[in-house]
């Protein structure tokens, strides 16, 4: 699934770009958050666009308004990884050069920081 590594994840959301907006992409549905709240970093914006695997349109058509800058750190999570994973791929297939998929939302809430 390409999910990063606990570690990795932490150290990326101590220490946001000051070059570039960092973003958390939230993949998730509008039920699912509702269900378990929202995983949100200082320095980070929270985003919440919906994807679903092999359906990543809305993403795409959303992207470049959403993440102007290529370069950005996006870190990706949904429930389980399975979802980031199609929208990291989505976004690197954009150009986005900083996506990290960190799995899902039990995985991000956990990491130390």
């Amino acid at each position: 699934m390409e999910i990063a590594s606990k570690e990795e994840i932490a150290k990326l959301l101590s220490t946001p770009s000051t070059t570039t907006t960092s973003y958390i992409l939230d993949v998730r549905s509008s039920d699912e958050i509702a269900d378990s709240g929202k995983f949100q970093v200082t320095g980070y914006h929270w985003v919440h666009i919906p994807v679903m695997p092999g359906k990543t349109e809305q993403l795409e058509d959303s992207s470049k308004d959403v993440f102007p800058q290529k370069d950005s750190t996006i870190v990706v999570y949904c429930k389980s990884g399975n979802r980031a994973r199609f929208a990291k791929l989505a976004l690197e297939g954009q150009g986005y050069t900083n996506v990290w998929n960190a799995g899902g939302y039990d995985d991000v809430i956990t990491i130390n920081l």
